[in-house]
């Protein structure tokens, strides 16, 4: 039998959460076989800088992978900057600490909405692989 890995967007769920829903389907997959954004993004702030702080906005799947990954949830001076794919709720979520956002276009919020809103990301990117030339350039 050929296996797969199986990757998903969404940072809600951990691995274990959507092995166990496949699972009630029938579907017996191990939860190693799943890569979801959340631990995806916490082994990329791992290997920019191992044990940083981060504030995180997310469910379950998000804050455990980033606990596991060595690093600790902080909402005062966090080392990271919110990135996220929703002004209504990640990009605003960066306002009252005070903390840089970079909105990603390829998600929820699209460019020819931006004007609806009355406040505005750091940056703005089409997709999360524009984030390090875009951010790391500035």
């Amino acid at each position: 039998m050929e296996h797969h890995d199986l990757g998903r967007k969404l940072r809600e769920r951990s691995p274990r959460e959507l092995q166990q829903k496949l699972g009630r389907l029938g579907i017996e997959v191990p939860a190693e076989r799943f890569y979801t954004s959340a631990p995806a993004t916490a082994a990329f702030l791992a290997a920019q800088s191992p044990s940083c702080s981060v504030y995180a906005i997310g469910e379950s799947g998000l804050i455990n992978a980033l606990y596991e990954a060595g690093l600790s949830i902080n909402d005062v001076d966090p080392a990271y900057v919110v990135i996220g794919d929703r002004m209504d709720t990640d990009i605003i979520a960066g306002l009252e600490p005070e903390i840089d956002s970079i909105l990603l276009l390829s998600g929820v919020t699209h460019e020819d909405e931006l004007p609806t809103f009355p406040y505005r990301p750091n940056y703005v990117l089409e997709g999360i692989g524009d984030i390090q030339r875009t951010v790391g350039a500035a």
